[in-house]
């Protein structure tokens, strides 16, 4: 909805799957439209392409090591 986009939850709400993905040693997955502007903004959080379907980018955020 665009009344709540730009204020920073989706942010905080990746931040702490990513921070509860981390604490178990798990690596996080999503997958986003290639032609998605958001491929961008997850990037910025570390995701990285694994892979793609047809019309999809598959990305993951490895835990640390």
């Amino acid at each position: 909805m665009p009344e709540w986009q730009r204020r920073g939850v989706g942010s905080r709400l990746l931040q702490d799957i990513a921070r509860a993905a981390h604490a178990q040693a798990k690596p996080v997955r999503l997958q986003v439209l290639k032609q998605s502007g958001a491929r961008a903004w997850y990037a910025r959080f570390g995701f990285a392409r694994e892979g793609a379907t047809a019309t999809h980018d598959l990305l993951q955020l490895a835990p640390p090591e």
